[in-house]
């Protein structure tokens, strides 16, 4: 059975050219293994229509190496407002660690001046 461990962080230009912490994620007790995770990134109405947000996010946790994961994704926005964003989502094998913290960097390739909001989730096998 798989469960979603869920991260976001507030608004405020996540990761703007420079590794900024997103947060931290503690593994429940239950988890035998990461296999996946899923993460968005969108911004407010400074943004343009079709605006691409690229970058690297960073897990960093006691029992595996970092795992950096490039991303690249298109802000969708209708006049100005974001109208929706496309969720990545990209596999991973990693020991389950129960108690343990996973710490959440992301930085981005440009900067971002429409507050961006990162959120992270990761995807357990239980």
């Amino acid at each position: 059975m798989l469960q979603y461990i869920s991260l976001s962080a507030g608004a405020g230009a996540s990761g703007d050219t420079t590794k900024t912490k997103v947060g931290q994620i503690l593994i429940p007790t239950n988890v035998k293994r990461i296999v996946g995770v899923q993460h968005n990134h969108i911004g407010g109405a400074t943004l343009t229509s079709g605006e691409n947000v690229t970058g690297l996010l960073e897990l960093e946790g006691p029992t595996f190496s970092k795992q950096q994961i490039p991303f690249a994704q298109a802000a969708i926005l209708t006049s100005g407002a974001n109208a929706g964003d496309l969720i990545i989502r990209d596999k991973l094998d990693l020991p389950g660690n129960a108690g343990a913290t996973i710490d959440v960097y992301v930085t981005m390739d440009m900067a971002q001046t429409g507050a961006i909001k990162s959120q992270v989730a990761l995807v357990c096998e239980v």
